[in-house]
């Protein structure tokens, strides 16, 4: 009894050891706060959230691992890149471009966003092995080993309960049901859409129309600086708002009305400006508002342009000239497009950045004929598989915003 008692003892003790072991070698090791070592280690702790699930401490730790992996690899790339482009590497927006420095946390976001995603789907789809299955796989991973392992006495010779403790020491049971659950999800999403033989024909008739446009396109940043410039100041309506300003700042802060009038006159031109771009916002959204390329030039200041030798397919990145490219399929403009005969303007067409005013100048319908089956097989393949990436962006889209996915835990560089 009393054995078994001190047996006990030791074991306690030496787990503490470990523990602690392990809590110290992180701290000397790793610039990552003591107490989230030791919180990924013990499993308490916040690590982040997806969809009202917790995120597993073992999985953060072990992408964790991956991450400062990741980290170390990123920076012998980045030592090898300066040391062969000598001087050039050194310029900071070359790094910026060509060799980004690492960020932990950036890498533990992205990692973890895209393994919980995929592992929630997998859910959904009820895909994915049992715990069992895995415990079963990694169990005849063991046997193998044992089996094959070479010693020079047999009292060296691993058991098989051994090199399963050691399969699953590199991964644990969470992590390995999440990435199975994960990876099977992908896989069965990613199989393209089966296409039927009208939509291919209706693809392959779209990459024969042409198209001939004209389109106004304008940045809000691009518009208020044209509005800017249309804009005259009076002096008295400078000195009247400094005068005014002035009055709301404490004296010892004021400053003379030569070194601050630049500023006042930039204040006043971008705040009118930002009025008569709402105006106009204003008149777009009327429903009795007829859009006219050349009376909103006039109010723009922003030139229409001709843009030729499009295709259907080619809107999302249109060739604008100059090495320009933009996107014209935005909301709307298939829908316009497909009512629209020469000489009809449309718009606007908006996304987040650009407003878009589009006039047909001449559409080419491609003949009627038939297409060979090769050309009609590859037609296939790519718009099955340009569907399977929209449905999968559009999975993502949604599957994120409803998981509200949270990571409350920081994670530095080493």
């Amino acid at each position: 009894m009393v054995n078994s008692l001190l047996d006990q003892i030791k074991r306690i003790g030496a787990a503490a050891i470990i523990i602690v072991l392990i809590a110290m070698m992180g701290l000397m090791f790793s610039s990552q706060p003591l107490s989230e070592i030791t919180a990924l280690i013990s499993g308490v702790g916040g690590i982040g959230s997806f969809g009202g699930q917790e995120i597993s401490s073992g999985v953060a730790a072990q992408y964790y691992e991956r991450c400062r992996e990741y980290g170390r690899q990123e920076e012998v790339r980045a030592a090898q890149l300066r040391s062969a482009l000598g001087d050039v590497a050194d310029d900071p927006e070359f790094l910026r471009n060509f060799a980004p420095r690492f960020d932990m946390q950036n890498c533990m976001e992205r990692s973890l966003k895209e393994v919980y995603f995929w592992g929630t789907v997998g859910e959904r789809l009820k895909v994915g092995p049992s715990t069992q299955a895995i415990e079963a796989e990694v169990l005849e991973q063991a046997e193998e080993a044992y089996r094959n392992q070479t010693v020079l006495i047999e009292e060296d010779r691993r058991t098989v309960q051994s090199f399963y403790r050691t399969i699953m020491s590199y991964a644990p049971m969470d992590v390995r049901v999440l990435e199975a659950r994960a990876q099977e999800a992908a896989g069965l999403l990613s199989q393209p859409v089966r296409v039927s033989s009208a939509l291919v024909q209706a693809e392959l008739s779209a990459r024969q129309t042409g198209l001939e446009l004209r389109l106004l396109r304008f940045s809000n940043g691009q518009i208020l600086a044209n509005l800017k410039t249309r804009i005259e100041l009076t002096e008295d309506q400078i000195r009247r708002t400094f005068d005014e300003e002035q009055r709301q700042v404490p004296e010892e802060s004021r400053r003379p009305y030569e070194e601050e009038r630049p500023f006042v006159v930039e204040r006043i031109k971008t705040e009118l400006a930002r009025a008569d771009l709402d105006r106009l916002r204003a008149e777009f959204e009327d429903e009795s508002f007829v859009p006219d390329l050349e009376r909103l030039a006039d109010l723009t200041g922003v030139a229409p342009e001709t843009v030729p030798n499009l295709t259907l397919p080619d809107l999302p990145n249109a060739d604008l000239g100059g090495g320009r490219r933009a996107n014209l399929a935005l909301p709307g403009v298939f829908r316009f497009l497909a009512d629209a005969g020469p000489g009809a303007t449309g718009g606007p067409f908006t996304d987040e950045e650009y407003t878009v005013f589009l006039q047909v100048v001449k559409v080419e319908l491609p003949p009627v004929e038939a297409h060979d089956a090769e050309e009609q097989a590859s037609t296939r393949e790519e718009l099955g598989q340009e569907l399977t990436d929209l449905l999968i962006a559009l999975i993502r889209q949604e599957e994120l915003l409803r998981g509200e996915f949270q990571l409350t835990a920081t994670f530095a560089n080493e």
